[in-house]
Protein backbone atom coordinates (compact mmCIF):
# COMPACT_ATOMS: atom_id res chain seq x y z
CA UNK A 1 0.00 0.00 0.00
CA UNK A 2 1.49 3.30 -0.87
CA UNK A 3 1.04 6.44 1.38
CA UNK A 4 2.13 9.88 0.53
CA UNK A 5 3.13 12.04 3.51
CA UNK A 6 2.92 15.40 4.20
CA UNK A 7 5.32 17.43 6.84
CA UNK A 8 4.05 20.62 7.51
CA UNK A 9 6.38 23.83 9.53
CA UNK A 10 5.59 27.01 10.26
CA UNK A 11 7.78 29.23 9.18
CA UNK A 12 9.59 32.13 11.56
CA UNK A 13 7.92 30.94 14.48
CA UNK A 14 10.35 32.26 17.22
CA UNK A 15 10.42 35.21 15.69
CA UNK A 16 6.59 35.33 15.65
CA UNK A 17 6.60 34.38 18.89
CA UNK A 18 8.45 37.68 20.17
CA UNK A 19 6.53 40.14 18.42
CA UNK A 20 3.00 37.95 19.72
CA UNK A 21 4.22 37.36 23.21
CA UNK A 22 3.39 33.82 24.97
CA UNK A 23 -0.35 34.30 25.34
CA UNK A 24 -1.37 35.36 21.51
CA UNK A 25 1.18 33.06 20.16
CA UNK A 26 -0.73 30.74 21.54
CA UNK A 27 -3.93 31.61 20.30
CA UNK A 28 -2.49 31.98 16.62
CA UNK A 29 -0.78 28.56 17.28
CA UNK A 30 -4.53 27.22 18.22
CA UNK A 31 -5.47 29.01 15.53
CA UNK A 32 -3.15 27.44 13.14
CA UNK A 33 -3.33 23.98 13.85
CA UNK A 34 -7.31 24.49 13.85
CA UNK A 35 -7.32 25.59 9.67
CA UNK A 36 -4.87 23.15 8.54
CA UNK A 37 -6.53 19.72 10.37
CA UNK A 38 -9.45 21.31 8.85
CA UNK A 39 -7.47 20.78 5.49
CA UNK A 40 -6.53 17.75 6.37
CA UNK A 41 -8.97 16.09 7.07
CA UNK A 42 -11.34 17.52 3.59
CA UNK A 43 -8.81 15.73 1.93
CA UNK A 44 -8.45 12.13 4.10
CA UNK A 45 -5.19 12.81 6.02
CA UNK A 46 -4.58 10.95 9.13
CA UNK A 47 -2.84 12.97 11.70
CA UNK A 48 -0.08 10.80 12.51
CA UNK A 49 2.37 12.93 14.80
CA UNK A 50 2.22 16.78 15.97
CA UNK A 51 4.86 18.66 17.92
CA UNK A 52 4.69 22.33 18.49
CA UNK A 53 3.99 23.93 15.30
CA UNK A 54 5.02 20.88 13.07
CA UNK A 55 2.38 18.07 11.53
CA UNK A 56 3.41 14.78 10.15
CA UNK A 57 0.15 14.05 8.10
CA UNK A 58 -0.59 10.94 5.93
CA UNK A 59 -2.77 10.82 2.90
CA UNK A 60 -4.23 7.51 0.72
CA UNK A 61 -3.87 9.28 -2.54
CA UNK A 62 -0.96 11.92 -3.41
CA UNK A 63 -3.32 14.25 -5.00
CA UNK A 64 -5.70 14.88 -1.96
CA UNK A 65 -1.94 15.50 0.00
CA UNK A 66 -1.43 17.82 -2.70
CA UNK A 67 -4.91 19.73 -2.51
CA UNK A 68 -4.68 19.25 1.12
CA UNK A 69 -0.70 21.43 1.30
CA UNK A 70 -2.29 24.08 -1.32
CA UNK A 71 -5.58 24.61 1.04
CA UNK A 72 -3.87 24.68 3.91
CA UNK A 73 -1.96 27.31 2.65
CA UNK A 74 -4.62 29.17 1.27
CA UNK A 75 -6.79 29.40 4.71
CA UNK A 76 -3.41 30.24 6.46
CA UNK A 77 -2.91 33.33 3.93
CA UNK A 78 -6.69 34.60 4.13
CA UNK A 79 -6.90 34.14 7.93
CA UNK A 80 -7.06 37.44 9.77
CA UNK A 81 -4.27 37.31 12.23
CA UNK A 82 -3.82 39.34 14.92
CA UNK A 83 -1.43 42.25 15.73
CA UNK A 84 -0.11 42.79 11.95
CA UNK A 85 1.18 38.90 12.40
CA UNK A 86 2.21 37.50 9.40
CA UNK A 87 1.93 33.28 9.47
CA UNK A 88 3.75 31.11 7.07
CA UNK A 89 3.63 27.22 6.54
CA UNK A 90 5.99 24.97 4.64
CA UNK A 91 4.53 21.72 3.49
CA UNK A 92 6.86 19.32 2.13
CA UNK A 93 5.48 16.05 0.26
CA UNK A 94 6.63 12.21 0.32
CA UNK A 95 5.24 9.71 -1.19
CA UNK A 96 5.73 6.10 -0.03
CA UNK A 97 6.83 4.69 -3.67
CA UNK A 98 9.90 6.57 -3.55
CA UNK A 99 11.00 5.18 0.12
CA UNK A 100 14.93 3.80 -0.43
CA UNK A 101 15.55 1.44 2.67
CA UNK A 102 14.68 3.59 6.17
CA UNK A 103 15.10 7.31 4.21
CA UNK A 104 11.64 8.18 2.87
CA UNK A 105 12.10 9.91 -0.86
CA UNK A 106 14.52 13.53 -0.79
CA UNK A 107 12.40 17.15 -1.25
CA UNK A 108 13.61 18.73 -4.44
CA UNK A 109 13.66 22.67 -4.17
CA UNK A 110 11.11 24.74 -2.90
CA UNK A 111 8.83 26.12 -5.75
CA UNK A 112 7.61 29.03 -3.71
CA UNK A 113 9.78 30.94 -1.19
CA UNK A 114 7.02 31.83 1.20
CA UNK A 115 4.98 29.79 1.48
CA UNK A 116 6.74 26.52 0.28
CA UNK A 117 5.12 23.52 -0.99
CA UNK A 118 8.29 20.81 -1.98
CA UNK A 119 7.51 17.55 -3.46
CA UNK A 120 9.35 14.92 -3.80
CA UNK A 121 9.71 13.48 -6.91
CA UNK A 122 7.12 10.80 -6.99
CA UNK A 123 4.84 13.00 -5.62
CA UNK A 124 4.97 15.24 -8.40
CA UNK A 125 4.97 12.67 -10.54
CA UNK A 126 1.69 11.03 -9.76
CA UNK A 127 -0.22 14.03 -8.60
Amino acid sequence: MEVTFLFTKMSGSTELLQHLGDYRYGEVLAEHQRLLRAAFEAEGGQEVDTQGDAFFVAFPRASGAVVAAASAQQAIAVHPWPDGATVRVRCCLYDSASQKGDRVGAPLPSLHPHPSIRPAEAVSEIA
